[in-house]
């Protein structure tokens, strides 16, 4: 009787556990994730490329890296093909840093603080050890944890005062007003993920890179609906 009140224990703190900090599972999204497919199938990149970015988001930590592998092969399909050459090895480090940038976005942002706070706690508990003991492995361990810590929770911070979108129309033209009788700066290609910062009228204000500018709200669509 104690090991199964145990068992049924250890199992509720894990469902916690893969609820706020693994997500919702695949139960949620597979309509996004096969609508993504279809349009890739149809040839639709940009339309795909939407689909598979809001997918990603929601699926759970485990279950992102089939989505994110599809996202990198349209983005080496559509924009490397000149680059096919490059060392696997660089290819991997992209999916990566892909996949840590992704999971950091959408792990529920209390957790990313209980953790940051966790090792602070230990750090502040045992430093003073660890110096008399001349432990410098876990110091530099201690240290190296408190400043990754640091900076995913900046980096958690920019994401979420960040709002991205899909160009779903090909060779749509940036102007540098909200207008198409302003200037054309540059014309970007379907599936091209871009920076919403704001929205003018009928245009959005976007960042592409190093280019700022303007496109109409129907070449564009956001990942997430606000």
């Amino acid at each position: 009787m104690f090991f199964r009140k145990r068992y049924l224990y250890i199992y509720f703190v894990f469902s916690l556990f893969a609820k706020n900090i693994l997500g919702q599972g695949t139960f949620d999204l597979v309509d996004n994730n096969n609508l993504g497919d279809i349009a890739y199938q149809n040839k639709d990149y940009g339309r795909a490329m939407l689909y598979w970015k809001r997918a990603e988001l929601e699926l759970g930590i485990f279950d992102k890296l089939p989505v994110l592998k599809k996202i990198d092969n349209l983005k080496q399909e559509l924009f490397i093909q000149k680059q096919s050459n490059k060392l696997q090895l660089f290819k991997d480090l992209r999916l990566i840093r892909d996949y840590f940038v992704l999971v950091v976005r959408t792990v529920p942002h209390i957790n990313i603080k209980i953790i940051f706070l966790l090792i602070w706690i230990i750090a502040f508990l045992s430093i003073q050890r660890l110096f008399r003991r001349k432990r410098k492995l876990l110091i530099f361990i201690l240290f190296f944890g408190l400043a990754f810590s640091g900076l995913t929770l900046v980096l958690r911070y920019k994401l979420d005062f960040s709002n991205y979108g899909v160009v779903v129309l090909d060779d749509t033209k940036i102007y540098s007003g909200a207008g198409s009788d302003y200037s054309l700066i540059a014309i970007i290609p379907q599936a091209t993920v871009v920076r919403v910062e704001d929205n003018v009228g009928d245009f959005y204000r976007i960042k592409n890179q190093r280019t700022v500018g303007f496109v109409d709200q129907k070449c564009v669509e956001k990942i997430v609906q606000n």
